[in-house]
Formats: C-alpha cells, sequence, structure tokens
C-alpha cells in the first residue's frame, strides 16, 4: 500500500518506510506506532548527517528500538522495531 498517512489509513503493517525530508519524517513518526504491528519495522531516510540527532531521540520516546543506522555522503537511514 503506497499514500500519505493523512488519509485515515486503519491497517497495521510489518513494515514501514518513509523516504522524505526530515522535518517530515518527525512530523509522520507521530503516527506510525498506531500504524505498525508490534515488533514491525520502520525504516526512515533522507535525513542529512546534522538531523540524525533529532530521529533518534524521538524513535526512542515512541517506543523504538533502533536497529541500525547507515550513512552514506552525508545521508542517513535510520531502521527501527516497534517494541511489542
Amino acid at each position: 500500500m503506497t499514500g500519505n498517512l493523512g488519509d485515515e489509513v486503519s491497517e497495521s503493517f510489518d513494515f514501514i518506510a518513509a523516504n522524505i525530508f526530515t522535518q517530515v519524517i518527525l512530523e509522520l513518526l507521530q503516527d506510525i506506532p498506531r500504524l505498525l504491528k508490534g515488533g514491525g519495522v520502520f525504516v526512515c531516510s533522507g535525513i542529512i548527517e546534522e538531523n540524525k540527532k533529532s530521529v533518534l531521540p524521538e524513535m526512542d520516546k515512541l517506543g523504538f528500538e533502533i536497529l541500525e543506522t547507515a550513512e552514506k555522503e552525508g545521508w542517513v537511514a535510520i531502521g527501527g522495531r516497534l517494541r511489542a
């Protein structure tokens, strides 16, 4: 399924990915736990390296265990599992 989280998505998913600017990721993060099954994985990318420090604590606060961060040429991707 593709679309915007604001479209009243009512299903839950095992995996969600977002490749978009940091500010949008931070806004979307509030909805991710309600859409992700317990133990599900969320991967976000499109984050510039200096903004990683704002995404990681927010994911932790929302109940994500950070599985991996990858950095390449100033860009960051973060993968986290929603704690069940």
